[in-house]
């Protein structure tokens, strides 16, 4: 039997033109695709950026109305968890004429540059670097970052992509290298990459003075214009009055604050204020009664955090004993004549309850006292 099989048309298989076609089509989807991908990746990374610049300056500002003074810079050459990372080189005098590594100084104008004291500033860790994983620079004039020196006067300059002057009176800086890092320093520490001729646009800002550029210029291929840094700076700070030495606060933290130190007396105790504390009357369950007057002293401490009462700290009470006396004679009585009815009498009774102390304090919060140095 022979067997004939007949191949429709439509069976055919593709043409090298219509494979070319299908080819080119899914290249052009998948190259969309990975740009879309590549540009919804560098997005992620200029608002990572933007977050961690706004919440450095919040944390700077809430530093300056504690201390009446802006936080000193960090050192950029600090590796992770090293002794001094994240701390400012010397908390209350920012204008100490030593330079120390992975610091900064232009003396012309009394700038420091270095990294963000994110330590001292008592924000995360992570806020040391931008969405690049490079670490922001930070730059302050020295006097607003000295103990008894803020005098709110910035000679911090900034200009435009035509160097135009934008502001000659900037108190701080906070600047991220950008995508290319140029100039900058990684998480680890290292200088990144050199830092352009400062003719160039970018160069401006890693030229290790206190002239900065802020322009809304982006990214480009020509060398002299490229710019891709984020750059915020501050040129009007008002801090309130400052916190005098010896003042206590309490605080939701593991450490105390830099310029701060722990107030040890403080450790599980109330705080109550001193001086003279007059008589009150108050009435309680039906019965009115007095406080008395009493005064507490600068310094000193008191009272017991468990107690066990005394008879005298028992309010007044009485306890009522039935006695039952038959045959004119009550053996409760000691012998003595009764009438043959119940009747009651005040007795002592045997000892009752236990010597356990009662905690003496009330609901609490626990927090971290510290006395600002």
């Amino acid at each position: 039997m022979r067997v004939y099989h007949e191949i429709a048309k439509n069976e055919d298989g593709f043409t090298l033109i219509e494979m070319a076609i299908v080819i080119t089509i899914v290249g052009i989807m998948i190259a969309g695709f990975t740009t879309g991908f590549v540009l919804y990746l560098d997005q992620a990374k200029t608002n990572v950026t933007d977050e961690r610049i706004e919440k450095i300056r919040e944390a700077v500002n809430i530093y300056l109305e504690i201390n009446g003074k802006l936080p000193c810079v960090a050192r950029l050459s600090n590796q992770i968890d090293a002794g001094g990372f994240g701390k400012e080189i010397k908390s209350g005098d920012c204008s100490d004429s030593g330079v120390p590594n992975g610091t900064f100084q232009d003396t012309t104008f009394s700038v420091r540059i270095g990294a963000v004291p994110v330590r001292s500033l008592n924000i995360p860790d992570e806020y040391m670097f931008d969405g690049w994983g490079n670490r922001f620079l930070y730059a302050v004039q020295e006097q607003l970052a000295t103990d008894g020196q803020y005098d709110g006067i910035g000679q911090i300059t900034v200009v435009d992509s035509a160097s135009n002057i934008v502001t000659n009176s900037a108190h701080f800086v906070i600047l991220s290298v950008g995508e290319d890092g140029a100039g900058g320093y990684n998480k680890n520490g290292k200088r990144v990459g050199p830092c352009a001729d400062d003719t160039k646009l970018d160069g401006e800002n890693c030229d290790e003075d206190g002239r900065f550029r802020s322009t809304l210029l982006f990214a480009d291929t020509d060398a002299n214009t490229h710019f891709d840094d984020i750059i915020y700076y501050q040129s009007q700070t008002s801090p309130n009055e400052p916190i005098p030495a010896g003042a206590v606060m309490a605080f939701q933290l593991n450490a105390c604050p830099d310029g701060w130190r722990e107030f040890g007396r403080a450790r599980g105790r109330f705080i109550i204020g001193s001086g003279n504390f007059d008589n009150e009357n108050y009435t309680y369950n039906g019965r009115n009664w007095s406080s008395g007057a009493r005064t507490y002293v600068m310094n000193n401490r008191g009272g017991y955090a468990n107690w066990l009462q005394g008879e005298d700290e028992i309010a007044e009470h009485s306890h009522t004993v039935p006695i039952l006396s038959r045959s004119g004679y009550s053996t409760l009585l000691g012998g003595r004549d009764a009438a043959d009815t119940d009747s009651s009498a005040a007795m002592d009774t045997s000892i009752e309850g236990g010597t356990t102390p009662m905690e003496n304090i009330p609901p609490y919060l626990a927090l971290l006292y510290c006395i600002k140095e």
